[in-house]
């Protein structure tokens, strides 16, 4: 399971964000730069 959530963490963003806050900081703001 930990594997898959490191190669697609988009598919769970809701239980990433649970189990690490700051990959989803760091993936918001890659976010906002690809916009």
């Amino acid at each position: 399971m930990g594997g898959e959530k490191a190669i697609r963490p988009r598919g769970l963003k809701g239980g990433r964000a649970a189990a690490d806050p700051a990959s989803l900081l760091a993936q918001g703001r890659a976010d906002l730069r690809a916009l």
